[in-house]
């Protein structure tokens, strides 16, 4: 199972945020697009890195502390419900 991690980066004098996905090596940065929210800039990003590395399924992302989230995908045979 694949999980991608997402991180917001701040604006710097020449960028405006930008979100960075990261998935074992590979890493995927995209531009916000400030008309979305934070959770739907992060979504994005660990989209366009798993269309990048032909990850396919659904995914679910938690946000974790500070600016990441984490994306993980939803497979049947391994989700359960309390």
């Amino acid at each position: 199972m694949k999980t991608i991690r997402t991180k917001t980066l701040p604006p710097s004098p020449r960028r405006g945020m930008r979100i960075v996905a990261r998935c074992d090596t590979w890493t995927e940065t995209v531009n916000a697009n400030y008309r979305l929210n934070l959770r739907e800039n992060h979504a994005r990003a660990a989209l366009a890195l798993a269309q990048k590395l032909g990850l396919t399924g659904k995914w679910v992302g938690e946000k974790l502390s500070g600016e990441e989230m984490v994306f993980v995908q939803n497979r049947a045979e391994t989700s359960f419900s309390v």
